[in-house]
């Protein structure tokens, strides 16, 4: 769980917002998922779509064994090339313990603070990033709204220096004190991923709303 270059949070300030999503290829109950189609495209693609409607810059971190050789593959070939200047780069990194995976990949960009994403979050709504980064500006600590965690590097290195339940690693930040925010009943939002039986009926709302925008 050694970081790759030693870096003083303390004296960063908290201005870099940046998106990690992670993904892979070996899960459980879904295998392959993030390269399966849902209405026509790879679910991986639905989430990095939603993330190209933000602002912010994005890193993807994948695990370093070879089951996931062919994600980055696809990755590098599908969304890189044209999409270099918000999509900065695929790290490689520890399977299971996601959280070394967040800290050595953020090495790289410094993004503070750290908009985490996860790949299955096929019905992400873009909105709640801000919404989720708002607040978290608002109290400066960790903060989750439906599919979008928030957190500063100094909160991840506390629990990257603290935390040895590989278990707990796997979550990052996530059962370390996480809060649910109430939102506005005004304002429409999903949690799906998509391990959820009524994700194609939530895409074909989706594009429909696209298409009428």
């Amino acid at each position: 769980m050694d970081d790759e270059a030693g870096v003083d949070y303390e004296e960063m300030p908290h201005d870099k917002p940046g998106i990690i999503l992670q993904a892979r290829m070996t899960s459980s109950r879904f295998p392959n998922k993030n390269l399966c189609k849902v209405k026509g495209k790879p679910v991986i693609d639905w989430v990095i779509e939603a993330c190209l409607e933000t602002k912010y810059d994005i890193v993807i971190a994948i695990p370093d064994t070879k089951t996931n050789d062919a994600l980055e593959v696809y990755l590098e070939l599908k969304w890189t090339g044209i999409n270099r200047h918000r999509l900065l780069m695929i790290y490689r990194g520890h399977e299971e313990d996601v959280l070394n995976r967040y800290m050595n990949a953020n090495l790289y960009v410094s993004f503070d603070p750290i908009i985490r994403v996860c790949s299955d979050a096929i019905y992400l709504n873009p909105a709640d990033i801000d919404l989720a980064l708002n607040l978290w500006y608002s109290r400066k600590y960790y903060t989750r709204i439906n599919a979008v965690e928030v957190f500063s590097m100094d909160e991840m290195e506390y629990a990257h220096k603290n935390c040895h339940n590989i278990a707990v690693r796997e979550d990052v930040l996530g059962t370390w004190g996480a809060c649910t925010v109430d939102y506005p009943s005004d304002i429409d939002r999903f949690n799906f991923d998509s391990d959820d039986p009524t994700i194609r009926g939530r895409l074909n709302e989706r594009n429909s709303k696209r298409k009428s925008s």
